[in-house]
């Protein structure tokens, strides 16, 4: 900080000398006594100092930005996002529920801004969430917390710690030190809003070994290459009522272009793309053919052992 604020108010006084030198002063050989001269130049004058103060200020305001990202850790406002990063480094991620009214400031923000604290986090996936935001307040409700100022270290084995209330540097350092796991399990609410994400697998070999490890069924996309089949799929797929169904699956997308795509279509029974099929965990599948909305989908996935039953394997085609 102290360098930038250097170099700015360094060049501060080198432009406001060249002004004060004659910067914007009349020409040489210019009348300066005809009427209104003076005036002119006077206020060009002006203008050069106030533009000049404008452009160190911006200066300098930027310099300070750039200066207390460097220092400051990172923030993730999106509890989604923090979990797939959390999912993705298989660590600890830090949730810190607070306030945010005018007036109000909170006790968490001057701890953390300590340098102990800002190694400490560099090992975490860190996420701030409001209070003032339902869906914050609905997502920390699943691990018992209510009020803010809060912070919650969730485990990699989904276990957590919580504490809310005022904290010191001091306070917050013991409880990353003491927040061991396991911890306690949170009541997740199955109702809590998450924004349409897939982690798609290339190949189906790939998907079938996630499916044996974490026991879940597996959602297969071929379509055909060179054509909109999968922009469309995936427009699709992003609908609410539609991820609520696939988004505890495994999911995999195989082009036409595949080596396995030919023996792929012959295992599902697939004559025509694209197609969407589901793998149930015990092996038997469901094939639907040329899915054309979201409702024909959604349909397609409840008949397949979804919400609302389960209907024999086998293959059928979207509207009929």
């Amino acid at each position: 900080m102290p360098t930038v604020w250097t170099a700015a108010t360094g060049q501060l006084a080198s432009c406001s000398a060249r002004v004060f030198r004659g910067v914007g002063a009349p020409r040489h050989g210019e009348n300066t006594h005809t009427p209104g001269t003076a005036t002119r130049w006077g206020a060009r004058r002006h203008w050069s100092v106030l533009r000049l103060l404008c452009g160190t200020a911006a200066v300098v305001l930027s310099g300070c930005t750039a200066a207390r990202s460097l220092t400051r850790p990172s923030w993730i406002a999106d509890y989604d996002k923090a979990e797939r990063q959390h999912r993705a480094a298989d660590g600890t991620l830090l949730i810190w529920y607070q306030e945010a009214r005018p007036g109000y400031a909170d006790s968490l923000q001057k701890a953390f801004d300590t340098p102990e604290l800002r190694r400490r986090l560099k090992g975490y996936v860190r996420c701030s969430l409001l209070r003032s935001y339902e869906p914050d307040r609905r997502y920390v409700a699943q691990y018992e917390v209510e009020r803010a100022p809060a912070l919650i270290v969730v485990h990699a084995d989904g276990t957590y710690h919580a504490r809310s209330g005022r904290m010191t540097a001091e306070d917050i350092a013991r409880l990353l030190e003491e927040a061991q796991p396991p911890g306690a399990t949170p009541r997740l609410n199955p109702h809590l809003h998450h924004a349409p994400h897939y982690d798609w697998l290339d190949h189906v070999d790939a998907a079938s070994a996630v499916t044996e490890r974490e026991n879940k069924a597996m959602v297969v996309v071929l379509y055909r290459a060179w054509s909109r089949d999968w922009h469309r799929l995936e427009q699709l797929f992003e609908r609410r009522e539609v991820y609520r169904r696939f988004a505890g699956m495994v999911p995999c997308r195989v082009s036409s272009l595949s080596s396995t795509m030919e023996a792929l279509l012959e295992r599902f029974g697939v004559a025509r793309l694209p197609a969407i099929v589901i793998v149930q965990r015990d092996g038997a599948h469901h094939a639907l053919e040329l899915p054309t909305s979201a409702e024909a989908v959604v349909r397609f996935a409840d008949r397949a052992g979804g919400i609302g039953g389960s209907s024999p394997p086998g293959t059928e085609t979207a509207g009929r």
